[in-house]
């Protein structure tokens, strides 16, 4: 989460793409971040190279652990982020506790009994600005290249996003995903082309454009 969808010098080597080594770590930055790691980077106090940790307004993490799950009460199961296999995150904020919630666990399994991280005496409208942008970011350090894919998310402030995938348009392994494919001539010519005038921000490693006239699919 950050103030604004284009940060001016960010880079997309080891400030996860979403900050700069001029404004790494100030407070004016406004930002939240949950970290998805897989390099161990001394510098920045990283506990393992396999981890999620929480950042505020820089890159080193205030908190974090090594990435595992909770299936019962009393176990616990490591696995690795880059095993090649699909995996899925909870991220949950209480403004009443001040309470920030993160847990992973491998795909199609249900949300684990107790979080992975608890922050407590979290609050973030000290952190954040009123207004702001809720998205990804990706760097790999400067001694890797790696693809990261999301296959879905959802944010609510509310309630749960509902299922109205259209059935009839996507793949099988898609249905429990929010509906997230629109063929590529749609999105060319809602963007009149990838004109430079539809452009909404951009950062270490994306351009975001804005659509418009798009045809409803039935």
């Amino acid at each position: 989460m950050a103030p604004n969808n284009c940060v001016v010098g960010a880079q997309d080597s080891e400030v996860l793409g979403i900050t700069s080594p001029k404004t790494n770590g100030f407070q004016s930055s406004h930002f939240l971040a949950v970290e998805f790691d897989t390099a161990y980077d001394h510098d920045v106090g990283d506990i393992y190279g396999n981890h999620v940790g929480v950042n505020l307004n820089g890159i080193k993490s205030f908190e974090s652990q090594p990435v595992a799950y909770w299936f019962d009460d009393d176990h616990f199961n490591n696995f690795s982020l880059k095993s090649g296999e699909n995996k899925q995150a909870w991220i949950d904020y209480d403004h009443v506790e001040d309470r920030l919630n993160v847990s992973v666990a491998m795909y199609r399994m249900e949300k684990p009994v107790q979080p992975l991280i608890s922050v407590t005496k979290l609050n973030l409208s000290s952190v954040l600005k009123e207004d702001g942008y809720v998205g990804f970011s990706a760097s790999t350090g400067s001694q890797a290249i790696e693809d990261h894919h999301i296959l879905g998310w959802s944010f609510s402030t509310e309630v749960k996003v509902k299922d109205i995938i259209d059935r009839d348009l996507i793949e099988e392994w898609e249905l429990e995903f929010w509906p997230h494919r629109i063929p590529y001539e749609e999105i060319k010519v809602a963007t009149h082309n990838f004109s430079d005038d539809q452009l909404v921000g951009c950062g270490g490693f994306w351009t975001g454009l804005q659509g418009s006239s798009l045809q409803k699919r039935s």
